[in-house]
This record gives C-alpha cells, structure tokens and sequence, in this order.
C-alpha cells in the first residue's frame, strides 16, 4: 500500500513540474515567429528612424544616410548627406530632420524630397551632443557634459535656443508632455517640468545606484538602464516621487532600450536583442532572445518590424504577436 502511494505521489509531482515546464515554453514562445527581413551595410550607425517606407540613420562616418525599404529584404540607398565631424543623433518630424553634429552642433536638413535632402539650418553647440529630440515645434538636445537645451525650431533656417537645463551629466533624454526626463549617469533619473521653455525646473529625480545610461517612458512609467546592473521600472504617475515597481537583471551590459505598447526591447554589447513582457511590470517575462552577432547601438520598433542600428549594418526582422 505504501508503495503504491509513494508511486502516486511521486507522479503527481511529476505531471505538476511537466506543466510548469509547459507553461515556461508558452511563455517564451508568444512571439513564435520572428525573422530577418534584411541589413544595410553601414560603416558606423549610431541611430535610426523608419518613417513611410524610408529609414533615416545618423552613421557617424557618412553623416545621414537615406535608405528606402519596401519589406521583401528590399533595401536600396537612396541619399545621403556628408557633414563636419562625427554625426551622433537624428530625429524626423514633417519633412525635416534634426540631426546631432559633433562640430556643427544641431543641423536642420529638409527631407521632403529623400532623394535630394538638404541642409537648411544649424544652431552651433558646443559639447558632446549624444542626444536629439523633437518634440511639438521645440528640440531638446543632450550635451555628455550635463547640459540639455531647448532649440525652437519653428523657424527652421534660424533655430534659436530659448532654454536650459544643467546637471552634473546627460546620457540620455526623452521627452513627455511637458516632462523632460534624464538619465544623468550617477544621479540617476532626473524629471523636469517644462511647460515654461525658458525656465525649465527639476521635479524629483531618483537614484539608480549605478550610472544611469538610457532612459525611455510609456504612460506612467519610466524605464532606466543602468548600464552594469540593468532595467529599473519606475512608476512615475507621482513626477515628485517615482517609485521603483520592477528590475531586470541581464547578464551583459544593456547598450539601448526601446518600449512600445507592453513590451521592452533591449540591446546589449554582445549582440544580442532581447524582448520583455512588461505588462506584469513585477514580473517581467522574456519573449525573444537572438543573437545578431554585432553590439546593438539602437532600436526602433515600427508595426511588425524591429529595425536595429548595429556596429556594421542595418538589421530589420519582422515579428508576430499571436500565437496562431
């Protein structure tokens, strides 16, 4: 009888680690397909932007570089403008670009014909600018040194500067409302409030512990690399008072985030992209993890595809979230 109940026991453990294990595939498995769509070669992307069949790259060898990509690994150059110095950023908005120029500061260039852009505006600034961000008339560039100004750039052959903001260092920036958010390295997430431009004041701020390297925000939350450690998520509903509700621990330093609808998407130094379900923000699931074979310096997520900026190429992959 004994036996016969151990027996018992003992497959009853069994079929409950068995299901376990299945819900553990399902879980990883939500997006069941992903695949390569196409590269670029690229001599030394550091950001990119799909907008309408284009995608804009600020490579910092060849300054902005046009390519036209129509799906079906269709990927074709079509324009690129040559600059002074180290291109680092670029963002697009109504048939302009804004691009970061290591010795020209922002440069405003017309794109409303992709194959012919031109250069028609620049505001010199001096510093490292790692960042550029545009955001309803007004850009906000981040300078390494720990400074972020504010460009109104509704005149775009004359971008005037009409604010600042200082800190001790800016990595990254992003823009919500009228909420500037910084990752300042040892300080960790700054908030500032920017409904006046010219008088942009800080709101609270959060220390990560570690140097806070990306920063990227969806409704109430802010999601902070630190570089060593990992993804923290921040509830920030309370700008004075952000709370941490999460953290993701990656075995190899995170080189850029991107967060659209509930999941997060991570590069990291070795290659490799990485794909969270975030909606459980205590509990954060990994739905995709592949190698590309390059360190990843940017990530753009457009609809079904995944557009990467690696160390030598463009790499688009297309992605499904059903399970069908």
């Amino acid at each position: 009888m004994n036996i016969f109940v151990n027996k018992i026991k003992y497959l009853s453990i069994f079929v409950f680690m068995f299901l376990i294990f299945l819900s553990a595939i399902e879980a990883r498995n939500e997006y069941f397909h992903l695949k390569e769509e196409g590269e670029f070669s690229s001599k030394k992307a550091r950001s990119l932007i799909f907008l309408k069949k284009y995608i804009y790259i600020a490579d910092e060898k060849n300054g902005l570089v046009i390519i036209k990509f129509m799906g079906n690994s269709y990927l074709k150059k079509v324009s690129s403008l040559n600059l002074k110095g180290k291109v680092y950023d670029v963002a697009v908005n109504g048939g302009y670009a804004y691009i970061a120029s290591e010795k020209e500061g922002l440069i405003v260039v017309d794109i409303t014909d992709n194959f012919h852009p031109k250069k028609i505006g620049k505001r010199f600034i001096k510093g490292k600018i790692v960042r550029v961000v545009y955001n309803k008339g007004y850009v906000y560039i981040a300078d390494k040194n720990g400074k972020v100004f504010i460009v109104d750039v509704k005149d775009k052959f004359s971008p005037k500067i009409v604010g600042s903001f200082f800190t001790d260092a800016v990595y990254d920036i992003f823009v919500k409302d009228k909420f500037l958010y910084i990752a300042a390295g040892r300080e960790g997430l700054v908030i500032v409030d920017i409904s006046r431009k010219d008088d942009p004041k800080e709101i609270g701020r959060y220390s990560t512990g570690e140097k806070a390297k990306r920063v990227t925000v969806n409704g109430d939350y802010a999601y902070v690399n630190e570089r060593y450690h990992g993804i923290l998520i921040l509830d920030v509903s309370d700008k004075a008072a952000p709370s941490e509700v999460g953290f993701y621990k990656n075995r190899s330093k995170i080189s850029n985030i991107f967060v659209k609808d509930d999941y997060l998407y991570l590069g990291d130094s070795e290659g490799k992209l990485i794909v969270l379900d975030v909606k459980d923000k205590s509990f954060l699931k990994t739905v995709v993890e592949i190698n590309t074979g390059e360190k990843i310096r940017d990530i753009f997520v457009e609809r079904e595809k995944i557009f990467l900026a690696a160390e030598k190429r463009i790499k688009i992959f297309r992605f499904d979230f059903s399970n069908e």
